[in-house]
């Protein structure tokens, strides 16, 4: 979780929202984790004054809706024609 969240912010802060749900739909199942973690570090950050980690955080957070919305638009590696083999 914590190299997923990290990387997430690398994503968002260089490239947006778009890629950090990209990268968020590869880790769907651990999605809810990693926004909880990082709202726990946000926190964290503010009381020991560590602005600059805590900025990072709030960031993911705060967008964190707009990067589910773009990890949905991701398809599924796996489609229901795949499951029976193709079209046919």
């Amino acid at each position: 979780m914590w190299e997923a969240l990290h990387q997430l912010i690398r994503a968002l802060r260089e490239k947006g929202e778009t890629e950090a749900g990209r990268l968020l739909a590869l880790v769907r199942a651990k999605g809810e984790a990693v926004r909880q973690l990082a709202y726990r570090l946000h926190t964290l950050s503010e009381r020991r004054n560590q602005a600059e980690e805590a900025r990072s955080y709030n960031e993911l957070v705060t967008s964190w809706a707009a990067i589910e919305a773009a990890a949905a638009a991701v398809p599924s590696p796996y489609s229901q024609l795949d499951l029976f083999g193709g079209e046919s």
